[in-house]
């Protein structure tokens, strides 16, 4: 019985470690949500330092992990390194899988890592391209529009305020994986009294609309 009772609380463990890593639809981890909803920080540093949802989960999948050992009789190595291995797939297995049979619209797109823009202000204009790779897991076509979101406030943040790339429609097909360059070009404010700047900036948060629907998408 005690045994039993270890392994159903293993497989509690195991499973909530799986559910807290769970990221769609807007690429934010459910533990982390879970963190904001109740007040604290997920971070020790503002967006930086120590990742607290990481370190109580990596603890949870730790205790799971002993639990399931202690419970098993045999071939214990050979189910540790499965779990080692498939935990960190199933949620995105179970998204994908998702995506692909019932989602529709914008929300059958994953955002690839590696989105970034370079950028040059100058006389009165901004100009430059961005660059994003999509994944379509849906069965139809889908059209949509970008716009960079979330950055820092220093000469880049340009891009952002502008909107430079949120008018410009973009089109991806069935089950397809595409990188957008997106170019652009657009006046400054008067109020932006910055010389002449260039330089880039690489993995941004986005969000991705339709005619009906928006979606917050953070980089990974």
């Amino acid at each position: 019985m005690k045994k039993r009772t270890q392994l159903l609380i293993a497989i509690f463990l195991l499973t909530l470690t799986a559910g807290m890593a769970w990221t769609y639809p807007n690429n934010v981890p459910l533990g982390e949500l879970a963190f904001r909803a109740v007040g604290l920080s997920p971070w020790s540093k503002d967006t930086s330092g120590l990742y607290f949802p990481g370190i109580l989960f990596t603890l949870i999948f730790i205790a799971g992990l002993v639990l399931m050992n202690k419970a098993l009789r045999q071939r214990r190595l050979l189910i540790t390194i499965g779990l080692l291995l498939l935990i960190p797939m199933i949620p995105q297995t179970v998204a994908s899988g998702y995506q692909s049979v019932f989602a529709e619209g914008i929300y059958t797109l994953e955002l690839r890592n590696g989105n970034s823009c370079t950028y040059y202000a100058d006389q009165g204009e901004v100009s430059g391209s961005c660059s994003f790779t999509f994944k379509n897991y849906g069965n139809k076509q889908v059209n949509f529009k970008v716009s960079v979101k979330d950055l820092p406030s220093t000469p880049s943040s340009v891009v952002a305020d502008l909107d430079v790339i949120g008018n410009q429609l973009l089109t991806i097909g069935p089950r397809e994986q595409k990188t957008f360059s997106v170019p652009f070009q657009r006046k400054l404010p008067d109020n932006y009294n910055a010389a002449s700047v260039s330089g880039s900036i690489n993995n941004f948060n986005i969000t991705v609309k339709d005619r009906e629907q928006v979606r917050d998408l953070r980089h990974r």
